[in-house]
């Protein structure tokens, strides 16, 4: 049977970026696992991203290659999966790797028998034999052989691994008691495993670990350690610094190559600049480096003019990625030769004033830094650099920014990398709260009003939708229910907005998402969710979710977005949900910090103290519904002060009635004076009258847990 490539028909960029090779590629469906078991054959399973530079190696390597066509489409049925089109399966299927050959990554590459069992598998395999790795040909030979030859041998390893995935992806760490000496130990370990010298964690290659730098800054304010605090400035100074960082166009590459933060793999992630956009805005709020609040400022601004869905497809949303390379090289989008920096600059190759001082400011030199060209990074703060200078900072950054700009305007003449358009939920969701947030730190309306319509777009998606939830739109079309990271980094996303703007819909929608999550994703064995819902395609396992990756578990996020939305609507079941996931994760977050950032940030919570305040302004300065949100002096101060287990809501009149009113129903109509109510574990404090005083009253609640 000559089988064809079928890609071309789907949605997914990265699938469509396959559908000219010559192998003839499946999507995952009925139809492809039809053909493995009609023609008795192995599946080829190749899953990836759009934005993966080693996916595109592999494409153009193998799999554009003629002669390993014609042997994948003799012997194989080959599926090609986008792995963040279905998480699911990137997840089982990885597993299975890693306990193959102990290490992951992408492309993955792994042999199915037509039951889709796991038995032979790896990542990215050069054509023939180099880097100490085997040659795809030889690989495609010898599995074939094995298949027809020891059939016997296959089906039995590929049993076996099953049931080892299986038991990996429903393990349960032995729980333990929800203390603060779990926030202690995990506060010593991130001391511990932080690189002192560069800043982050571990070796190249160096990831942005946001959600530590975050823990770091949560228990360096509650037990007022220094050496913790230290971890999150090391790091977001070294990234903001780095090549990793965008200097010109603003927001974060996918991460490192090297320890110094200097050589990017260039992709950017749209989770990725969410997680450092909150961990700036932490930072600015925690130490009050305007270093950190400018970084966060360009996150923003390159997230809305370069990261939002087309116009033409949805009013509001987020782009899942953009690629590391253009016009066929990785980087070559954003590096420059000094020549070309004194030509925008000066005008001459000579250079000028101008010219010198970027080029002291960012690095740059006739040789480069990495293979002749120069990856723009700041080898000392503006703050140092000014002391040398004898110049202020604040005078300083404004001319570089002024310099900045001009090459920003020469580097749009170039082509730029391609994007991935598809509206992923989960990452939208981190996005919304990012925005949104920063729309309170940083008063800028435009981020807010970006965040409401991204949700505004999924909402009205989902209750269009007999499943509820998707978890992407690509092309203005749903694809798939939600996985339960989803439902959790989106129902964050929810409970942010409604702290950013007040609107209690944002708390009534959430309701229904709520009662399906829990109808669909509940385990009522063992306490938690599970990653799939019931009504899912069932696959050879169904995993529960509590681990870090470079985005939230979905159990994490779940915990999150529960313990608040109880605490703001008076929910108890929302209460003892989240309590119920933070006790099944407490063996994990005993076992491993690294992995368990976000679930020890919401038992940070949980422990408390943690407040609830209110503000209801005066009458004089009250808005309405329709009105731009206008911060007063109360408003500003809550928002520049570092407060992790404080929800600050500005009570509205409206609220009355609705979920949103809470612990204070009949006590929101504005009065002559100011006024804040803090309340603690459904109990509220006697009011706080009088701007002075409130102020007071959140500075105080800013101190340190142990002060």
């Amino acid at each position: 049977m000559n089988l064809v490539n079928r890609l071309a028909a789907e949605t997914s960029l990265y699938l469509n970026q396959h559908a000219q090779n010559p192998v003839a590629w499946q999507p995952w469906d009925d139809e492809a696992w039809r053909l493995a078991r009609e023609l008795d054959r192995p599946v080829f399973l190749s899953i990836g991203y759009s934005a993966c530079h080693w996916c595109h190696v592999m494409e153009h390597e193998s799999f554009e290659n003629p002669r390993i066509a014609e042997l994948l489409n003799q012997w194989f049925v080959s599926i090609k999966v986008d792995r963040e089109e279905r998480p699911d399966l990137d997840q089982i299927y990885m597993a299975a790797v890693i306990a193959m050959t102990q290490q992951g990554g992408w492309p993955m590459s792994v042999f199915l028998t037509p039951q889709g069992h796991p038995f032979y598998g790896g990542t990215y395999f050069p054509p023939t034999s180099r880097y100490g790795r085997p040659g795809f040909a030889e690989v495609l030979a010898a599995i074939h052989d094995a298949w027809e030859n020891r059939r016997e041998v296959v089906t039995e390893q590929a049993s076996q691994l099953t049931m080892t995935v299986h038991d990996q992806l429903s393990e349960r760490q032995e729980p333990t008691t929800l203390h603060e000496n779990l926030l202690e130990k995990a506060g010593r370990t991130l001391v511990r495993v932080c690189d002192r010298v560069n800043g982050g964690f571990g070796h190249a290659p160096k990831f942005p670990h946001a959600m530590d730098l975050r823990l770091a800054m949560r228990l360096a304010h509650r037990f007022d350690t220094t050496e913790t605090a230290e971890v999150a400035e090391l790091g977001l100074t070294a990234m903001a610094k780095g090549g990793i960082h965008d200097h010109l166009g603003g927001g974060f590459a996918r991460y490192s190559t090297d320890e110094i933060w200097l050589v990017p793999h260039f992709e950017k992630m749209l989770y990725d600049n969410a997680l450092l956009l909150q961990a700036y805005l932490d930072g600015w709020q925690f130490n009050k480096t305007d270093f950190y609040r400018r970084t966060a400022q360009s996150i923003v601004h390159y997230v809305l003019r370069e990261m939002q869905v087309p116009r033409a497809e949805l009013p509001g949303g987020f782009c899942a990625a953009q690629d590391a390379d253009s016009e066929g090289e990785e980087g070559r989008f954003f590096v420059w030769s000094q020549s070309e920096i004194r030509d925008v600059l000066s005008g001459s190759e000579l250079g000028n004033d101008d010219s010198r001082l970027f080029e002291r400011a960012y690095g740059v030199t006739s040789g480069g830094n990495w293979e002749g060209h120069n990856i723009l990074n700041l080898p000392k703060t503006i703050a140092a650099l000014g002391r040398e200078l004898g110049m202020a900072e604040t005078a300083l950054e404004q001319k570089l920014s002024l310099l900045r700009t001009k090459l920003f305007e020469h580097r749009k003449n170039r082509i730029a990398p391609g994007r991935d358009e598809k509206l992923i939920v989960a990452w939208n969701g981190l996005m919304i709260s990012a925005l949104a947030r920063a729309g309170l730190v940083l008063d800028d309306q435009e981020a807010l009003q970006a965040a409401q319509r991204a949700a505004r777009v999924i909402l009205d998606m989902a209750e269009s939708l007999p499943y509820g939830l998707p978890h992407s739109i690509q092309k203005g079309q749903p694809k798939h229910g939600a996985y339960l990271d989803d439902y959790g980094c989106f129902l964050e996303a929810l409970i942010e907005l409604f702290l950013a703007d007040g609107d209690p819909s944002w708390l009534s929608r959430a309701v229904p998402l709520i009662d399906r999550l829990v109808n669909e994703f509940h385990d009522d064995e063992q306490g938690g969710f599970y990653f799939t819902s019931s009504q899912a395609e069932k696959l050879i396992s169904r995993s529960r979710d509590f681990q870090d990756n470079v985005t939230p578990s979905g159990n994490a996020a779940v915990a999150n977005a529960l313990l608040k939305f109880g605490r703001i609507t008076g929910d108890a079941r929302s209460e003892e949900l989240a309590h119920e996931v933070l006790q099944a994760a407490s063996g994990l977050m005993q076992q491993s910090t690294m992995a368990t950032a976000h679930s020890l940030a919401a038992l940070d919570w949980w422990l408390g103290p943690s407040y609830e305040c209110v503000y209801v302004p005066a009458e004089t300065t009250s808005t309405t519904d329709s009105e731009p949100l206008k911060q007063d002096a109360v408003q500003r101060v809550a928002h520049e002060l570092y407060l992790p287990n404080v929800l600050f809501l500005t009570g509205r009149a409206q609220w009355e009635g609705t979920l949103a009113a809470g612990l204070v129903q009949g006590r929101l109509a504005p009065a002559s004076e100011p006024v804040l109510y803090v309340c603690q574990k459904g109990v509220c404090q006697l009011p706080v009258v009088g701007e002075a005083a409130i102020i007071a009253r959140l500075k105080g609640l800013a101190q340190s847990i142990d002060e």
